[in-house]
């Protein structure tokens, strides 16, 4: 049977189990590394033949682009979090990295009225097909206590509405050729669903793996694909998943077989030796991440070996950046700049910028952008991955024009009608004013 059809694992009722510590035959290759399917020409031997053979109709992804998607499909996972199975209307292959998001555009207030837009990490795999078929693709949404959007989700979303889409985007996933390959995945609540794509791929592609899954929730309840992770472990050599209770064993889970106690540096040097020789992808809270950072920092890990991805209330999904470049792989073209066609100057002279709400007015010179110019002068400006990704530092420009490169941040429909990036955008030297809606 090929490789690329898989169809979604089912949980069996009730909590995680623990599962037989035995690893069940498996192929594995002994060569090491890892080599996506649209980068085979890396690949040699056996794995090479396997990738011709078992992976050929996988896709290369593609730039981020616009379109719609039906929802096929809702499943629980936990009581607060449920898997959207979505097909592109258009017919043509899903196609993303492990680990990268979409955005969806969400009609909370109906179809007369403009949707909000939420980001949502991809579960699925790009290596394996959801139920035979190319153009669909999952997502995971857990619904937020008194998030407006996620509980519309919950509550009103049904099979058979047709949401708008952008994607795929993030710089957080799987590397396409890694000749080490060895990873430490953390994850907390929500954030498990782009490790999940991660752990997914790298059980399904010939050669061996070399990760280590550490995952917390609060309650035994809240783990959501427990079972499934833990059955990918029985069943791969090399690939660990430790669960772990947050604030402890509670007294009302007295069955609970796993690990206990947050996120710590001897914790994690108890799980995984050599973390400090791994690259780390972790995905959760703001707050979780906060001391996956000190803690991967704590244990030796370079921090240009650190990637995170944030969960928050607005977003629920987005990129952080390290400090440090980040190849992501991925050639994205230019995308529309405001005004079309404006070119980027050198920064000659300044700009006098209103910010309408703020009451604010500075002088800010044309290579410095809104986002940094605004915050300079006390403006509380909203921005979390600040280059072009997420969306959430979206404003409305009122008068003159601007320089903006982002990297899908926008639709163009928004473009179009004047709403730009602060984190990406800077005054061009075109008009001696600008004012923007914030």
């Amino acid at each position: 049977m090929s490789s690329v059809i898989v169809e979604q694992f089912t949980p069996p009722a009730g909590p995680p189990t623990m599962l037989g510590t035995t690893p069940l035959p498996r192929r594995r290759l002994d060569a090491t590394g890892l080599v996506m399917p649209w980068a085979a020409d890396a690949a040699t031997g056996t794995r090479a033949e396997i990738l011709a053979r078992d992976f050929a109709g996988i896709a290369p992804p593609a730039a981020p682009e616009e379109f719609t998607v039906e929802v096929t499909g809702i499943r629980d996972e936990t009581p607060a979090m449920f898997t959207l199975v979505l097909r592109r209307t258009d017919g043509h292959p899903f196609t993303h990295r492990a680990g990268q998001f979409v955005r969806l555009g969400v009609p909370v207030d109906g179809p007369d009225h403009e949707p909000v837009d939420r980001c949502y990490s991809v579960s699925s795999s790009p290596v394996l097909s959801v139920y035979g078929d190319p153009s669909t693709f999952t997502v995971c949404v857990k619904k937020v206590p008194g998030g407006r959007v996620s509980t519309w989700i919950h509550d009103e979303l049904t099979i058979g509405t047709v949401l708008e889409a952008q994607g795929p985007l993030g710089s957080f996933h799987l590397p396409d050729v890694d000749r080490r390959a060895r990873y430490l995945l953390l994850a907390a609540g929500a954030g498990i669903t782009p490790v999940l794509s991660m752990v997914r791929t790298l059980a399904a592609l010939p050669g061996p793996v070399n990760a280590v899954v550490v995952y917390h929730c609060r309650r035994p309840g809240d783990f959501a694909f427990a079972d499934e992770l833990l059955d990918l472990a029985a069943r791969t050599p090399g690939l660990t998943v430790q669960l772990s209770l947050g604030s402890g064993t509670p007294t009302d889970a007295p069955d609970w077989n796993f690990a206990t106690g947050r996120l710590c540096a001897d914790t994690l040097s108890t799980l995984v030796e050599d973390a400090c020789g791994r690259r780390v992808f972790a995905c959760g809270p703001p707050g979780y991440l906060s001391v996956a950072r000190e803690v991967a920092a704590a244990v030796g890990v370079p921090r240009n070996a650190f990637r995170e991805e944030s969960f928050n209330d607005a977003t629920t999904s987005v990129d952080v950046s390290p400090t440090e470049p980040v190849d992501t792989g991925l050639t994205v073209p230019p995308m529309p700049t405001v005004p079309d066609g404006a070119a980027p100057v050198t920064a000659t002279g300044t700009t006098t910028v209103t910010f309408r709400r703020s009451g604010v007015t500075v002088d800010v010179p044309d290579g410095d952008t809104l986002l940094d110019a605004g915050r300079r002068a006390g403006v509380p400006l909203r921005s979390n991955c600040g280059n072009g990704v997420c969306g959430s530092c979206a404003v409305q420009k009122l008068t003159g024009s601007v320089h903006m490169t982002h990297n899908g941040g926008l639709r163009q429909r928004e473009v179009d009608a004047g709403k730009i990036l602060l984190c990406c955008s800077r005054p061009d030297g075109l008009s001696p004013t600008l004012e923007l809606d914030c």
